[in-house]
């Protein structure tokens, strides 16, 4: 067992601490049980977020016979609670723009990746978390940000436009800059919007940067590391991260390499943080990409798909008032970490407004009381999206929006016009479209009516915005 965790079995469940002036009790706060038992309150929060990591590449999940080794991953796991049906979109720019600020990529207009040659960037006008957090908390961002193209005037100051106190990123994945042989060992770095290369493994340098960080910021703080891996480009890390065998110019292999060494950073992050009082949330923003997936999974419903294995991400929630060694099966989503940070930090998002005084809607769910008691339900439908092009009305050339329930799960293609439905139960794939099948059972027909009515309410709730 790893040493850090250890330090969190111990102290979950210890109890009330002190917490920050205007932070409220988890008992009235986040539906904790009322009473002496209720659990403690985090004071800070690290949200880890890794890129184009599936489900099927997390060995906790037992999704696939021969996932890479994570054991620090399934660590956290051990002493927290593994949701099984958090999903996040199909492409790493807008599963980043749901964490940062609780909002679907219709609100954003981010539905599809930021492209290198973009000028689109996220809009300023939207509120993060380092924004919605009370004054007194300390926030930094480490990592990939990859939401803005490079023709984004506010491209260098990204983060920094957005909130955060401090920040140090990648401006897009590794390989983007026009520069020979970009990737994990020559890439650049804008910190506080500076602009250097680097030469030394990304995932190292960023938990380096995070750990420091850490050391620094006044509590509470608020600490969101946005990891480039396992993300193209598959170059191999420091032999000293991984001893998965690798079979030259195998993808599946290359990546597996990475994602070992991923999870050994992390492990090296969180023995660097004080569990006790800290909410950690790990993350993917989307499925596994096509050229890393393995038998039994099909390549073709990975990333870049609505499939499940495009969108059913892992997710992850340990610390002070969480349930330990559970799972749960509520219907999740990334925008719900927007709204567990603004829990954390006593903040009500149905009270938030902009500069405008206008109502800000927030699509995200406190993650509080599902970690506190995992046999909660949570909401009854979950919905996720990807379009181009990006912003809030312009017309798509392509749309898909997706709903679904306990069970059953309905696809609708904007454009075409066209609708999907499957069966969940038992199945980490989605398996065979129900409508193209011919009749439906019962059972089916129902769900097909109940999501059409769900969609139909996404569709109506989600209006678009002008375009900054």
């Amino acid at each position: 067992m790893p040493y850090w965790i250890g330090v969190i079995l111990a102290c979950v469940g210890e109890g009330k601490r002190d917490r920050p002036p205007g932070v409220a009790d988890s008992a009235t706060d986040s539906g904790a049980p009322t009473g002496s038992s209720a659990p403690a309150r985090a004071r800070n929060v690290l949200i880890v977020l890794a890129d184009d990591l599936g489900t099927d590449k997390v060995a906790g999940y037992a999704e696939h016979p021969a996932p890479p080794p994570t054991p620090n991953i399934d660590a956290l796991a051990a002493a927290g609670v593994l949701f099984r049906n958090a999903w996040g979109y199909p492409s790493c720019s807008p599963g980043r723009a749901s964490v940062l600020t609780g909002r679907y990529g219709r609100r954003t207009g981010i539905g599809d990746v930021v492209d290198p040659d973009s000028s689109y960037s996220l809009p300023e006008r939207e509120v993060t978390l380092a924004e919605v957090l009370p004054a007194n908390w300390s926030t930094s961002l480490v990592g990939k940000w990859h939401l803005a193209g490079y023709g984004a005037p506010e491209l260098a100051d990204g983060p920094g436009t957005q909130g955060f106190g401090w920040f140090s990123v990648s401006l897009s994945n590794l390989q983007d800059t026009p520069e020979p042989d970009d990737g994990y060992y020559h890439w650049m770095q804008d910190q506080n919007g500076v602009l250097s290369w680097q030469s030394t493994y990304a995932t190292t340098v960023q938990v380096d940067q995070a750990l420091a960080r850490i050391a620094v910021m006044p509590e509470p703080w608020a600490m969101v590391l946005l990891l480039n891996a396992p993300h193209t480009p598959y170059d191999l890390p420091p032999s000293e991260l991984y001893d998965v065998p690798v079979e030259p110019y195998w993808q599946p292999d290359y990546q597996a390499a990475i994602v070992q060494a991923m999870d050994a950073e992390v492990g090296r992050l969180l023995s660097g943080v004080d569990l006790h009082d800290t909410l950690v949330l790990f993350a993917s923003d989307n499925g596994t990409a096509e050229q890393a997936i393995t038998p039994p999974r099909d390549p073709s419903e990975g990333k870049l798909t609505t499939f499940e294995g495009g969108i059913n991400v892992p997710l992850v929630v340990a610390g002070p008032g969480v349930a330990r060694g559970a799972e749960s099966t509520a219907l999740v989503h990334l925008v719900d970490l927007f709204a567990t940070v603004a829990d954390v930090g006593g903040v009500s998002i149905n009270a938030l407004t902009g500069d405008d005084g206008v109502a800000i809607p927030i699509d995200g769910q406190s993650l509080l009381p599902l970690a506190a008691d995992p046999t909660r339900s949570g909401r009854t439908t979950v919905y996720t999206e990807t379009f181009r092009p990006l912003g809030t009305s312009a017309p798509r050339t392509n749309d898909e929006r997706v709903v679904r329930d306990g069970r059953f799960k309905l696809v609708s293609n904007e454009v075409s016009g066209l609708t999907r439905l499957y069966d969940l139960a038992g199945r980490n794939d989605d398996g065979p479209d129900l409508l193209a099948a011919g009749e439906l059972a019962p059972e089916a027909a129902t769900a097909l009516v109940t999501l059409t009515a769900s969609l139909q309410e996404f569709r109506a709730t989600l209006v678009p915005q002008p375009a900054p």
